[in-house]
């Protein structure tokens, strides 16, 4: 099972930040983000969202990290500036990706 509080604790860390930066940051009280790093408490779907998009990190980046640093940091510009397309502009972005990754195979 996945001690989705670890893999938080892990990315705040990362960033250099306090428990209370981020909970301040994502609407909540200090005592409980402290409890859903410890495992005690567990978000709901809406604060967990706040919570990674605070982290800059998506829930496949946190539960199966990259290695490679500079391709880790590529998905996460991606996955940035594709929370901002309009529905759109992400179908024209799907459409692309699928044709460069069609061309990879």
């Amino acid at each position: 099972m996945i001690k989705i509080g670890s893999l938080l604790r892990a990315q705040r860390h990362r960033r250099r930040l306090t428990q209370r930066e981020v909970a301040e940051a994502v609407g909540c009280g200090v005592l409980h983000y402290t409890k859903i790093e410890t495992s005690a408490s567990h978000p709901s779907i809406e604060l967990l969202e706040k919570i990674l998009e605070f982290l800059n990190c998506d829930i496949d980046s946190l539960v199966a990290p990259e290695t490679d640093p500079h391709r880790q940091k590529l998905l996460s510009v991606l996955s940035g500036m594709t929370r901002e397309m309009d529905t759109q502009d992400l179908e024209l972005a799907v459409e692309l990706v699928r044709a460069v990754h069609h061309r990879c195979r």
